[in-house]
Parts: C-alpha cells; sequence; structure tokens
C-alpha cells in the first residue's frame, strides 16, 4: 500500500490525468484480483474442511450399518428357524420323534427375537445436521429413509411378540403339566414320565386350538421375514454405496 501511493502522488505531481486513470484502475483490478484469491483460498479451505468433515461422516455411518446388517442377518436367521418350527407343528409327523424334540420344539417355537439396531450415531448425525455433509443425494435419500424400514420391521416383530405371550406362552402356561425341574434340565425324567409327557406333547400338538395358534403366528412371521429381507437387502445397498461413495472421496 505504500509503494501504491508513492505511484499515486507520483502519477498526480505528473499533472498527466490518463496516465493516472490508467494506474488507478491497475491499482484497483490489483485490489480485486487479491480478494478473488483470497476469497478462492478460503473457499479451498472451506471444501477441504467439507470434505474432511464428510468423509468422516461417510465412515461412521458405514461402521454403524455394517454392525446392524451383521445383528440383523443373525436376528433374521432365528426368525426363520422360528418359522420353519412353526411349519413343523402344523405339517410334521411326530409319532416317531422322541421326548427331547418335543421338548425343543416347544421351548423354541416360543422364543422371541428382537432386532435393537445402533442408532446413537444416526440420530447424533440428524440432530446436529451432519447428514446434510453427504453430498451425493441419492445416498442421503436412502439413509433418511432408512429409518422408516427399520421401525416397520420392529412394529412386525412387536406384534409377533405380543401375540406369543399372550396366547401361546399363556397357553403352554396353563396347561402344561411337564415338571418344571425337567424343562429347566435340573434332572432327568423318569420312564414313567417320558411316557406321560410324549402322551401329552403329542396331545396338545394334535389340538385344533394349537393349530389355530400356530397358523396365525405363521402368517405374521412370514410378513416379519419379507420384511427383514428388504431391510437385509436395504442395509447391503447402502452399504455398498458407501464403500462406493468413500473410495470416490479418497481418490
Amino acid at each position: 500500500m505504500r509503494v501504491f501511493r508513492k505511484n499515486r502522488k507520483k502519477q498526480l505531481a505528473s499533472n498527466n490525468k490518463s496516465n493516472y486513470l490508467l494506474y488507478a484502475l491497475g491499482e484497483v483490478l490489483l485490489i480485486v484480483i487479491g480478494i478473488s484469491i483470497a476469497f478462492a483460498v478460503d473457499d479451498y479451505k472451506d471444501k477441504r474442511l467439507r470434505k474432511k468433515q464428510e468423509n468422516k461422516t461417510l465412515s461412521s455411518l458405514y461402521e454403524s450399518i455394517k454392525m446392524n446388517l451383521s445383528e440383523l442377518e443373525d436376528i433374521h436367521s432365528k426368525q426363520i428357524k422360528r418359522a420353519q418350527i412353526t411349519q413343523e407343528v402344523l405339517f410334521f409327523e411326530f409319532s416317531s420323534q422322541d421326548i427331547n424334540y418335543f421338548d425343543d420344539l416347544l421351548s423354541n417355537g416360543i422364543n422371541n427375537y428382537t432386532f435393537d439396531p445402533s442408532t446413537g450415531i444416526y440420530n447424533s448425525m440428524i440432530s446436529s445436521g451432519s447428514l446434510e455433509l453427504i453430498s451425493n443425494d441419492s445416498l442421503k435419500s436412502r439413509i433418511s429413509r432408512l429409518s422408516d424400514l427399520i421401525n416397520d420391521y420392529k412394529q412386525s416383530e412387536q406384534e409377533i411378540t405380543e401375540y406369543s405371550k399372550l396366547h401361546l406362552e399363556s397357553y403352554f402356561i396353563e396347561n402344561n403339566v411337564v415338571n418344571p425341574e425337567v424343562l429347566a434340565k435340573q434332572r432327568t425324567r423318569s420312564a414313567k414320565e417320558i411316557d406321560e409327557d410324549t402322551f401329552f406333547y403329542k396331545g396338545m400338538l394334535d389340538s385344533q386350538i394349537i393349530k389355530n395358534m400356530y397358523i396365525l403366528l405363521l402368517k405374521k412371521m412370514s410378513v416379519l421375514i419379507n420384511k427383514g429381507e428388504q431391510l437385509r437387502s436395504e442395509y447391503i445397498h447402502l452399504k455398498n454405496l458407501l464403500e462406493k461413495e468413500m473410495k470416490g472421496k479418497s481418490v
């Protein structure tokens, strides 16, 4: 600026207006260029910071989705197994089965499983606005609607749990004649108990009341398994999209 002032005074002293105007325009141009460069540097720094934050966001989401996918696949396989047990109750021939088979069939048939995804990172991003750092609009949209799929799945899961407790578990508690110590595997059955419990199990499983309960359960399980497949597919798709996005950002 000291140099500019000196030159400006020199031009004024020369009393040459055209040279002074040209110099003044050049000085303005230099100032504009300087400001533009400063803005460009700031913009570059902002973009680098945003990219760094976006990469961190993508990485956190990726780890969360990968972990939740693993848990969903574990729960989903158990739900499929339960549906198979439900089909066995309805369609299997029990005449040649031993008492241990009946114990497992009944206990596994009423086991309830719940998918409890980790949503801390996701919720934190929503509340803090960090999700907006993701530049890929398609990816951001899919992440945003993931919670709807999870809630829909968990709603069906809760419906099955409530149904099982209200009907199946209540029925077994009220009608079961098997010794609790035997069911808890605290002692083995006597030969007489084996015959009595086998007879009880076969009669109960042949009951129309039980069959009706399991028919309704199987319908609910089919809905849940379909929703589980959809949710699993969405998790896998999101995982692949995040991997691709992170790879592109690192280039």
